[in-house]
């Protein structure tokens, strides 16, 4: 693993971008996410991928399993489809309350197939105690994917949360 960049959160921010890093040096990106805190509660992870263009709207088909241990000892776990990579869970600012995860996406480069991501994710919670999702999928693009963007994914109920702390580290993997 090569590092090519880190961002640190220290202060509110709307969302975090890669850009500029992800080329045709590596068929293996890895983004790390190390306890990414949100202002609000209802505060869930959301990625989002761009090619060459400054819109963040490529579309993906994913899948995903989830799970939970609750903090009272019962779990629950289970499966779905849906439109987010790294979907975590309901947060808010306590101490037990952040999200951490592996994003891995597969020869962002190639202009001739679809390209694969598959991310795993821990989040803990106030409320549930511990919550992990593991996702895979396809961005549905055969231009090269160069920009990834993380922001919050609002529910409709809650304001807009920021993000107001978490680092992000992108590796090359030879």
């Amino acid at each position: 693993h090569t590092l090519l960049g880190t961002t640190t959160i220290s202060s509110n921010v709307a969302s975090v971008a890669i850009n500029g890093i992800i080329d045709d040096t590596y068929d293996l990106y890895g983004i790390h996410i190390t306890n990414v805190r949100f202002t609000t509660l209802g505060s869930s992870l959301m990625i989002e991928f761009s090619d060459s263009s400054t819109d963040y709207n490529l579309t993906m088909t994913n899948t995903a399993y989830y799970s939970a241990h609750y903090k009272t000892g019962s779990w629950y776990a289970i499966t779905g489809t849906g439109g987010w990579a790294a979907n975590s869970t309901h947060n808010t600012s306590t101490a037990d309350n952040s999200h951490n995860g592996i994003i891995r996406l597969y020869d962002p480069s190639n202009t001739t197939f679809h390209k694969k991501f598959e991310a795993e994710f821990e989040s803990g919670n106030y409320q549930i105690g511990a919550f992990y999702v593991k996702t895979a999928g396809s961005i549905n693009t055969t231009s090269a994917v160069e920009k990834v963007r993380f922001s919050n994914n609002v529910h409709t109920e809650y304001t807009s949360p920021l993000m107001q702390a978490g680092i992000f580290r992108l590796y090359g993997v030879t």
